[in-house]
Formats: C-alpha cells, structure tokens, sequence
C-alpha cells in the first residue's frame, strides 16, 4: 500500500523509472487507489501532494550529485589530457645536444731513431720496427672498435629518443582532440541533467493525476456526505536545484520557483 512509502522509497521508485520516461503501472495503480480511498473517506490530500514533492526533490538531490560527480570527473580527465600535451611540448623543445666523448687517432711515429752503428744492429731495427708497427696497427683497430661501439651507442640512443618522441607526438594528438570534446560535453552536462530532471517532474507529475483521478472517483462513490475537504486541483510544481536551472538567451533562469501545489 501507499502509507508504506517513505520519501526514500517513493523517491528511488521514481528516480529508478528515469530512463523509461514513464512510472511503472504497479506505481500508477497505487496512487490512484490511494487517490480513490482518501475521496471515498474525505481525506485530506495535502499530505500526499507534500510525500510526492519531498519523494521528487529527494531523487533531484541525487540528481545533483550525479551531475557534480560528472562534472569533476570530466574536468580531471581535461586536465590529465593538458598534461599530456604540456608533457610531450616539454620533450620537443629545441635543447643543446651533448657533446660525445672523442677519440684521438694515433699521431705520427714519434720514436726517435737510435744509434745503431754500422751492421752490427741492423736486425735489431728492423725487429723493433716491425714490432712498432704492430702496436699501432693494434692500438688503430682498439679506436676503430671503440667509435664503431660509440656510435651505435649514439644510433640506439637516438632510436629510442625518436621511438619516445613518437609516442608523445601520438598521445599528445590524440589528447589534443579529446580536449574540445570534452570541453563540450562538459558544457552541455547541465542541459542533460536538466532533461533528466524534467522527465522526473513529469513522473511525479502522472503519479498526482492519477491520485486525483482517484480521489474524484472516489468522492462519487461516497454520495451525498457533506465534507471540509476539497478535491485535489491543479498540477504539483516542483523546484529545480541550480545546478539543473539552464539559463535563456538573456541569461536568466528558464526554471520557474515553486509554487503551492493547487488544492
């Protein structure tokens, strides 16, 4: 039955039933006998209007916080988006390149001649200077090898420097054109909020027509008993939050304030 309902309740039956647009029929039903029973016993309806606006701004205040929620959400991932472009705009900044370390060639043979006297030491030049030979030839391949390590060295670091660029440029483009979109969703989030909160008025507003209905049906049914209590007229308003208002072309709030439900 309807006196079960707490705001709590009512307000999760109606705020489950917003993407469908519609109250469940169970719901409906409820109301209308609710409706039904107060005109057959001439029941004041004021409390059922006031369970229904407290059940809806409930739901709306959840609303809310979805919306916030989103909102926040949506302005964080700009901002991790701006950081990656402020990021990868760091990286290709033009800076001075290191300096490699260099590697001296071998100079001319500085080794002085000897004395060596007539014959007598010929062999033994000829031996040294073969042996020479081969220590250059030797220290000349060592400095071959190190530049040939250095500069692959350079190469890999180089190949890494322009895969890690690549991959900035990548994510930093593919930020660039998350960012407007984004931007725009988050502007048109009070709008689709707001669109969402006026499917909720207008549930809460088939729950009242219903309950009136009822109550009409009702007071038929009780004959010609003289009563205080007034039938239900007129549709419930309901206040919008302000984070739901959107605004018109003059900058004013299109929602329109609360006002007394119609007795």
């Amino acid at each position: 039955m309807l006196e079960r309902f707490t705001v709590d309740v009512l307000a999760e039956h109606v705020a489950t039933q917003l993407l469908e647009g519609e109250p469940t029929p169970k719901l409906v039903h409820r109301f209308f006998r609710k409706g039904r029973r107060d005109g057959k016993r001439a029941l004041d309806h004021a409390s059922v209007s006031k369970l229904l606006q407290d059940a809806v701004q409930l739901a709306a205040s959840s609303l809310v916080e979805e919306l916030v929620r989103a909102q926040n959400q949506t302005e964080q991932r700009i901002a991790d988006l701006q950081a990656e472009v402020d990021a990868h705009d760091e990286l290709i900044k033009p800076h001075v390149p290191s300096g490699s370390s260099t590697f001296e060639s071998p100079g001319p043979d500085t080794t002085s001649e000897t004395d060596s006297g007539p014959s007598a030491v010929a062999d033994v030049a000829d031996s040294s200077q073969r042996l020479l030979d081969a220590l250059a030839k030797k220290k000349s391949l060592k400095v071959a090898r190190l530049k040939e390590a250095e500069a692959a060295e350079v190469k890999a670091r180089e190949a890494a420097k322009k895969t890690a660029l690549d991959l900035a440029e990548e994510k930093a483009t593919a930020a660039r054109a998350e960012i407007p979109r984004l931007q725009q969703h988050l502007k048109s989030l009070p709008a689709e909020f707001s669109q969402r909160f006026e499917s909720m008025k207008h549930t809460g507003e088939i729950l009242w027509s219903r309950y009136c209905n009822g109550f009409v049906l009702g007071e038929s049914k009780r004959g010609s008993r003289s009563s205080d209590v007034e039938t239900p007229a007129g549709a419930l308003n309901f206040t919008t939050p302000p984070p739901l208002q959107t605004t018109t072309s003059d900058g004013t709030a299109s929602a329109d304030a609360a006002t007394t439900p119609g007795e």
